[in-house]
């Protein structure tokens, strides 16, 4: 794997603009060589933000 391809993968990681989550990478080997790789984002909502948004006026 060469700079390039951090510097993709870099680029496409931003590109997803997570705030609070995750961003998991899965590379596919061939013959002992990476040939691709697979993002899959997980965004997280805080529970307790959106109880106060929805709260009732007191």
């Amino acid at each position: 794997m060469n700079e390039d391809v951090l510097i993709q993968l870099l680029q496409d990681i931003n590109r997803e603009n997570v705030r609070f989550g995750t961003v998991e990478v899965s590379f596919t080997i061939h013959d002992g060589r990476p040939t691709s790789y697979e993002l899959a984002t997980h965004r997280r909502r805080n529970i307790d933000s959106l109880n106060k948004s929805s709260a009732p006026p007191t």
